[in-house]
């Protein structure tokens, strides 16, 4: 080792931080797209770092838990109305859009939660993120289709 090397931040060492999706990006796929496409960004950025298998089980329980929430809005609409929330299993879905905007969201705090540090060293090694579009548009179109399915199996 020379006295080069020496000098050499420590961080630098390791190369550039891999480039994910900004929280930024996701966050707005999170919200227009509801929780498959914030799932989706999630698994993406997941992979792009390395930590797929480490990540899965999140992703695989928010993805259950938001079937679970589509089946019993629209399967079981008494259980719903027994907790006090009105309209559900009819023909207005606005009171399920807006639980499904909060599982997105609770969906993104996670995603962000996982990967706080390659966030963090991005931002320290000041590492431009991918364009999101491609991916945000095509997670966001993927939703649609799978939420659209869901409900309609479930009505």
């Amino acid at each position: 080792m020379n006295r080069e090397d020496l000098l050499q931040p420590t961080i630098a060492a390791q190369g550039r931080a891999t480039a994910i999706y900004s929280a930024q990006a996701t966050f707005f796929t999170a919200f227009f797209g509801g929780p498959v496409a914030a799932i989706i960004m999630g698994v993406l950025n997941s992979r792009r770092v390395g930590q797929l298998k480490r990540d899965a089980l999140v992703y695989a329980s928010g993805l259950l838990f938001f079937a679970g929430l589509t089946y019993i809005y629209f399967a079981a609409p008494a259980f719903i109305q027994d907790m006090g929330i009105p309209e559900s299993g009819d023909g207005n879905v606005r009171t399920y859009r807006y639980i499904s905007r909060a599982l997105a969201l609770l969906i993104w705090i996670a995603h962000y939660f996982l990967l706080r540090s390659q966030y963090k060293t991005m931002k320290l090694l000041e590492t431009d993120p991918p364009s999101p579009w491609i991916a945000a548009l095509s997670a966001i179109g993927l939703s649609l289709v799978a939420t659209t399915a869901l409900v309609v199996t479930f009505q």
